[in-house]
């Protein structure tokens, strides 16, 4: 499960290290996204010289999740 304001780190090799999630598709007043579906995310650490550059705005698919033991 992924929530609106957290912070990920993508899963392919596109440069970017870290993205934080600002917009959850399919509904108004979504809360949670599951693996599989497109969510909206902003680009907030990249690689020096990349082509995706700081506070670029992308949509993108949620692929993968990492469970953790508490």
């Amino acid at each position: 499960m992924i929530y609106k304001g957290t912070n990920i780190i993508p899963a392919d090799k596109c440069g970017v290290w870290h993205a934080r999630v600002f917009h959850l598709y399919k509904g108004f007043n979504r809360k949670v996204s599951f693996v599989g579906e497109f969510i909206k995310v902003s680009v907030r650490r990249t690689k020096p010289e990349n082509w995706l550059k700081k506070k670029n705005k992308n949509s993108c698919i949620y692929c993968k999740n990492k469970k953790r033991n508490i």
